[in-house]
């Protein structure tokens, strides 16, 4: 369990943790046990031009998804396609 400050473990109070990942804030709190005992999620709306170019990528893998007529070697080079396009 975390503390705020010395007198706030002698009372044994425990302390909201928040934590931010990306588009969410995420706030835990914790007992004595160090048992998570609750927390608050938080979700915040992607920008559109991210929104646009994952479109685009999705389309694309839509399409060689479409392009070969055994499913587990379209699922195969789509999956394969993403990389690439994620790092540029």
């Amino acid at each position: 369990m975390l503390f705020k400050n010395k007198s706030d473990k002698a009372k044994n109070k425990p302390i909201p943790i928040p934590i931010s990942v990306k588009n969410e804030e995420i706030v835990m709190a914790d007992d004595e046990f160090n048992k998570l005992i609750g927390y608050l999620s938080v979700r915040r709306k992607s920008p559109v031009s991210a929104i646009n170019v994952i479109e685009l990528i999705y389309q694309n893998m839509l399409k060689i998804e479409q392009s070969i007529s055994s499913s587990k070697i379209a699922e195969q080079k789509s999956i394969e396609y993403l990389p690439n396009q994620l790092d540029s």
